[in-house]
């Protein structure tokens, strides 16, 4: 992962992008741009998870040990044990 602003300040304002490169049968070559902010994406992220955590047993969890993230739509409610 490539993050011109953050290693090099004075790179700000470059513009960036999400690139994923896929070897194989076919090869796959996808962009995102603009670039997910890392920022939301994490917002979401955390957010997402809460009946997860919620459901979890007690005890020290990792993402591991967690459902996939994914997006929640709807009523969360809907989602706790």
């Amino acid at each position: 992962m490539i993050h011109p602003q953050q290693i090099e300040p004075e790179m700000e304002g470059t513009h960036t992008g999400d690139y994923i490169k896929l070897t194989g049968t076919p090869n796959i070559s996808m962009s995102i741009n603009p670039e997910v902010d890392g920022g939301i994406g994490t917002i979401a992220m955390c957010v997402n998870m809460i009946p997860h955590v919620i459901n979890a047993k007690p005890g020290l969890k990792t993402m591991l040990d967690l459902p996939v993230p994914r997006a929640i739509m709807g009523d969360m409610r809907n989602y706790l044990d």
